[in-house]
């Protein structure tokens, strides 16, 4: 099938995450390409996982789909990839505009870490929200403005 790429011409999946394999310089984890490549519709509440004693929000996931195009992994890691810190890839983000992302190489593989997007340029710093994306679904619930 198909897929609207961030050229605006018609690309397939495989070709989009190649794409995105291209900039990042590795492999999408084998459990983030699943989750890719499975029909998906955004939550319709907004949902939060646990971060030291309280929630954060995640307001929606990056795909690769035909959805709008601010909600598409390859749209916004190649407008993004530069800033973000290395060896990571985005694949949720919160109402201000900062992301979840899967860390692909290194010490901290495979861990989901946020990352706050106001910070000087090289401030790299990170914070460990779940040891993997499976555990990071898992531990989503409806958010609560209470745990903000």
């Amino acid at each position: 099938m198909a897929q609207l790429s961030t050229l605006g011409v018609m690309r397939a999946f495989p070709e989009r995450v190649k794409f995105v394999e291209a900039l990042l310089g590795a492999d999408l984890p084998a459990s983030y390409r699943s989750f890719l490549s499975q029909p998906f519709s955004q939550p319709t509440a907004l949902m939060g996982v646990p971060f030291q004693g309280r929630q954060l929000d995640v307001q929606e996931f990056l795909r690769l789909d035909d959805d709008a195009d601010y909600l598409q992994l390859d749209s916004t890691y190649s407008r993004v990839h530069n800033a973000l810190p290395p060896n990571m890839v985005p694949f949720a983000r919160d109402l201000g505009g900062n992301f979840f992302c899967i860390v692909v190489t290194g010490a901290r593989d495979g861990r989901i870490v946020w990352w706050d997007h106001e910070r000087r340029v090289g401030d790299h710093h990170i914070e460990d929200v779940a040891a993997s994306l499976d555990e990071f679904m898992n531990a989503m619930t409806e958010f609560s403005d209470d745990d903000a």
